[in-house]
């Protein structure tokens, strides 16, 4: 999937989850986590045949989703305290989950 529509996918968990988390930059937050698996995007930077090899790899699995969400989260805790460290990490879990579907619905 593109990044633009993850990111949009993000903004409408945020939207969504508006009257129910109270986050100032709750928001901000939902687009960034839904966009977290891609980090592996990185990979390019050593090559495309290391990137063909590493994307869609660890970050993109249930397990380290769980682990990132909750990185993510004590991290942008950091700079929004108004944001829940357990709400906040299920919330980016929740965005990363949707990430994995909507790669799974797309070729490579």
């Amino acid at each position: 999937m593109d990044p633009v529509t993850h990111l949009a996918a993000g903004g409408i968990q945020g939207t969504a989850l508006k009257p129910l988390v109270a986050a100032k930059h709750l928001l901000l937050f939902c687009v960034l986590a839904s966009w977290l698996p891609d980090i592996d995007n990185l990979a390019g930077l050593f090559g495309p045949e290391f990137y063909l090899v590493h994307h869609r790899g660890v970050t993109h699995s249930f397990i380290c989703g769980l682990v990132l969400a909750a990185v993510f989260a004590a991290l942008f805790r950091l700079w929004d305290r108004t944001l829940p460290l357990v709400t906040g990490s299920l919330v980016a879990y929740a965005g990363i989950v949707n990430h994995i579907f909507l790669d799974l619905i797309t070729s490579y």
